[in-house]
């Protein structure tokens, strides 16, 4: 007899399978592993400056694919001054990583506007300005709670939606775009894979593509650096082409030349010096030491997003919440060491009040007090510890980009590159600087993310097919459906930082 918990995990792998040719999308550009990158992570290890070289080869294919998109940012940035010249706004929606680019531009855009015109930006992510720091689990499964969360914030028929999902079939980001369609305004949908791919195998695309009342633009670029992480090089490029459409807004013409330079200044930089910091970083890590991340105000958002972004791709501890006593200690934590209280980092964080889900269905994980509790104030080092941390500065003033971790610094003269500017390479580097990082510590083989924590139903299915894959190249074929099986034991018995995809491969290998 099946003990109650295999039934459990029966009837979770029964459901899964109803809905899983939904969620199987490793044909997908996004999702195939990048030949550049096989063996990354021994590259790091034998070669940290030949990795950096690597990394940013796939950064320089996605920027050639940028130039080449410049009619389409043309295009969105003509919209863009269309509506805000008619008095509407315009709002940015997206999921885990194109969510926090649209908090990001929001971020830059309130910056540098004041009064009412701060307020012509809205961003806004699947799960509430909480998800920021840490997602809400299977939120992004749900088109309704997109087209709630757009409803909510007061989107009308004058506005304008940019909805951004790097794989082009998230249902919350879909949910956004359809709603902006169904309430009168403009509709913009962002992705980064063939239609093609799309439309034939997804129903929740078909959807989104026949609705010509949404306007659909094309930005797949490459497959990412690290198999699957599309946080990387596809938000990357729609950082980009959003942020230019809305900054460069008076000067249409000089789109082109504005993206050729973010282009040519990013590869101007010497990367190479990233070295000594990643390896700096590392060291503390396999000391058993952890780190803060202490930005200035201007650049904090970016330094969020990363380190933020790895607790779901390597599968480590998420920032702590101080009303939770029992979660592991994360790595590395955010903090504002000139903000007194949690309510005053986070309104310097986001340059406005937050903005938590207020739904009594999901206050417990979403609301304003959990949001709160991630307390990256002052106070973090009382609260948390200790009391002589590692502090990796990250400050932008004076047209220097400086990046500092104990002995080792390194400083990038930003020249004339505005706010935009600085926040793509801060993010692109921060990127590079994380992934390595990681090769470092052994958190993915070769390419491929076999720490990925299958905490949704587009992560089961690539925490299934990472092992099928490793598997395959061990010369062992396993049925789809065992493995789903295995994925769901696997998740029951292990703890957050366990490599469930290696559980799975150890299984049969």
């Amino acid at each position: 007899m099946p003990t109650i918990n295999e039934k459990k995990d029966n009837q979770k792998t029964s459901a899964f399978l109803k809905v899983a040719d939904q969620f199987q999308l490793g044909e997908l550009v996004t999702e195939k592993p990048h030949p550049k990158t096989v063996g990354l992570r021994d590259l790091t290890h034998r070669n940290l400056t030949e990795a950096i070289e690597t990394f940013a080869a796939v950064d320089s294919e996605m920027l050639n694919v940028l130039v080449e998109k410049t009619q389409l940012v043309q295009k969105l940035s003509r919209e863009i001054v269309s509506t805000l010249g008619l008095g509407g706004r315009v709002f940015l929606s997206g999921c885990g990583a194109t969510g926090r680019l649209s908090l990001v531009l929001e971020n830059i855009w309130r910056q540098q506007k004041s009064g009412k015109d701060r307020d012509l930006v809205v961003g806004f992510m699947a799960g509430g300005d909480l998800a920021l720091i840490h997602s809400i689990e299977k939120f992004e499964d749900f088109a309704d709670y997109g087209a709630r969360q757009l409803q909510e914030l007061g989107f009308s028929s004058k506005d304008l939606l940019v909805a951004s999902s790097e794989g082009g079939e998230t249902p919350w980001v879909i949910g956004t775009a359809l709603k902006a369609a169904e309430l009168g305004g403009r509709s913009f949908f962002l992705y980064c894979n063939p239609d093609e791919l799309l439309v034939s195998k997804l129903k929740r695309c078909q959807e989104v593509f026949s609705d010509h009342r949404v306007e659909k633009l094309n930005f797949t670029a490459s497959s990412q650096a690290l198999t699957g992480s599309t946080r990387l090089q596809a938000s990357s490029i729609l950082m980009a082409a959003i942020g230019t459409a809305l900054f460069q807004k008076e000067s249409q013409k000089e789109i082109g030349k504005y993206l050729s330079s973010l282009k040519e200044f990013y590869e101007g930089l010497d990367k190479s010096k990233m070295a000594e910091l990643i390896r700096a970083e590392a060291d503390i890590y396999q000391k058993r030491g952890d780190i803060y991340y202490a930005p200035s105000l201007n650049v904090a958002m970016s330094a969020l997003t990363d380190t933020t972004e790895r607790s779901p791709t390597f599968s480590l501890s998420g920032f702590n919440n101080k009303t939770d006593t029992e979660s592991p200690r994360s790595w590395c934590y955010l903090l504002f060491e000139n903000s007194e209280t949690s309510e005053e980092a986070w309104k310097k964080l986001l340059f406005r009040a937050p903005r938590p889900l207020r739904w009594s269905e999901v206050q417990e994980s979403a609301g304003a007090q959990r949001l709160y509790g991630f307390d990256f104030s002052k106070n973090v080092l009382n609260w948390r510890g200790p009391s002589d941390p590692s502090v990796f500065q990250i400050t932008y003033k004076d047209d220097a980009l400086l990046l500092a971790l104990g002995e080792s610094s390194l400083t990038y003269n930003m020249g004339k590159c505005d706010l935009l500017g600085v926040h793509l390479t801060l993010k692109m580097l921060l990127n590079m600087h994380s992934t390595l990082l990681m090769g470092l510590m052994n958190r993915y083989q070769s390419n491929i993310m076999t720490f990925v924590r299958p905490s949704n139903n587009k992560l089961i299915d690539r925490c299934v097919r990472y092992a099928q894959l490793l598997l395959r190249e061990k010369g062992v074929e396993v049925d789809y459906k065992d493995l789903v099986n295995d994925c769901f034991n696997f998740m029951d018995e292990s703890s957050q930082s366990e490599p469930v995809v290696m559980k799975i491969v150890g299984k049969y290998a």
